[in-house]
């Protein structure tokens, strides 16, 4: 039963709506979804632009507030579905919940955000507990009705909804801060001591070290799976996606590994650096407003310890006030620019950090 309801709230909040529809339009549609659920505005269970003070001059309107024998229960805000929704649109919402001191509340448009705020959570925002897309037989749809159903709807059942979602939500915290520090430069300067530790008790330490130097030391990214638990979607969105992973080695001993350079897919950085921001500004990843960050060296300075900028007009030149040439200069980058060519070894974390924050 609750695959049918939730079918018929897909198809009345997505499938049938007119593409021009307007914000009140919209609300009779949820206010019709609402109904499925058994919730009715006819007894009093919805209530429309509740006017709340919140000053001795101003007032908000919540789009609707369910509430059962008189008690809120949760509110919702509305966005049109051919809207994108921004943080605006939560900042309000979470704006109703305080005023209203309520634990939960909705951004409907594209599709259902159930948002939380109480003890369970030790943030300073309410958080995100489950977004739902209007597709037939989703079974966090399923989900959504027998929880939200008037019928239904029951504190504790939500309570361990909320509380399964934020365990969930923490170990990806846990799991991705691991998965960083595993990949870091610290750490994999530690993998010779480690393995010498491993053989120590039986083996030479002077042999180990020579068994080390012929030995190439690698730790990388496997190749994306989009199953994967162990990272959210939001992380694998790195420039992975055309290169399959930043694949990263150190050539030489225990001793010698500190100045032993460093190579991702194999380049080094200076190659690496013309490679990604040739690919990067192909896909599209390198937007207007980013080719302007990267021409101030503020920016650049904050996002990647560079002293001069990243990127400079062609219409300028390639070399500094002393003369010297910082710019490649046989190729444009990014539909006009000279690309900076001071990079070294210092410069891989921040550079490999931005390049996945572009993908996001």
């Amino acid at each position: 039963m609750n695959t049918d309801i939730w079918n018929e709230i897909c198809d009345l909040l997505s499938e049938s709506l007119p593409t021009d529809i307007n914000e009140r339009r919209f609300q009779e549609f949820v206010v019709q979804a609402l109904r499925l659920l058994e919730w009715r505005k006819s007894l009093g269970d919805i209530e429309c632009q509740r006017p709340i003070p919140t000053g001795s001059a101003s007032r908000m309107e919540p789009d609707i507030i369910v509430k059962s024998n008189y008690k809120d229960l949760f509110v919702i805000e509305l966005k049109l579905p051919n809207t994108p929704i921004i943080s605006r649109n939560q900042q309000q919402l979470f704006s109703y919940m305080r005023q209203l001191k309520l634990e939960y509340g909705m951004l409907i448009g594209q599709g259902i955000h159930i948002f939380y705020e109480g003890p369970l959570s030790n943030q300073n925002d309410p958080i995100l507990v489950e977004s739902i897309k209007f597709e037939r037989n989703n079974p966090k749809g399923e989900k959504f009705v027998d929880l939200f159903c008037k019928d239904s709807f029951n504190q504790e059942a939500l309570k361990e909804y909320t509380l399964e979602a934020i365990n969930i939500h923490n170990r990806k915290k846990q799991m991705k801060v691991l998965y960083e520090r595993i990949l870091s430069n610290d750490f994999r300067r530690t993998i010779p001591n480690l393995i010498k530790q491993e053989f120590i008790n039986e083996f030479d330490g002077e042999l180990i070290d020579s068994v080390l130097e012929g030995l190439e030391i690698e730790i990388r990214e496997k190749d994306l799976n989009p199953t994967s638990t162990l990272i959210t979607d939001n992380e694998t969105k790195t420039f992975a996606r055309s290169q399959n992973t930043f694949k990263t080695t150190f050539t030489g001993s225990s001793s010698s590994l500190n100045t032993e350079k460093r190579t991702v897919d194999g380049k080094k950085i200076g190659q690496f650096v013309q490679d990604s921001f040739r690919i990067s500004y192909e896909k599209g990843l390198i937007s207007a407003n980013e080719i302007k960050n990267l021409q101030n060296k503020t920016y650049c300075k904050t996002e990647f310890g560079q002293s001069i900028e990243v990127l400079r007009h062609s219409s300028k030149g390639t070399r500094d006030e002393t003369g010297h040439n910082r710019f490649y200069a046989k190729e444009i980058f990014c539909g006009g620019y000279w690309l900076n060519s001071q990079w070294n070894e210092s410069h891989w974390e921040k550079l490999l950090t931005w390049l996945r924050k572009i993908q996001k």
